[in-house]
């Protein structure tokens, strides 16, 4: 599968948490996620330069990975 060179977080909270009351309080959820691990922060980092709105494909992996998702299955969302 082909992956885009960059997400939109906004996009990628709606699909894993869709029951979420707003987008913002899904992104507060993906942010307390993330935080929760110093590995995962760090890979993230490592992965690229963290931009305000976007994750690249490598640092979505990352999440992906870390939330058990596959990537046909976040596709399928």
């Amino acid at each position: 599968m082909i992956l885009r060179r960059t997400f939109l977080k906004h996009d990628i909270v709606k699909k894993l948490y869709p029951t979420s009351r707003s987008a913002r309080s899904a992104m507060n959820m993906l942010r307390k996620e993330i935080n929760s691990s110093h590995e995962i922060r760090k890979r993230i980092s490592n992965a690229g330069p963290t931009k305000k709105h976007y994750y690249n494909k490598n640092q979505l992996k990352i999440i992906l990975e870390h939330l058990n998702v596959s990537i046909d299955e976040f596709e399928e969302l």
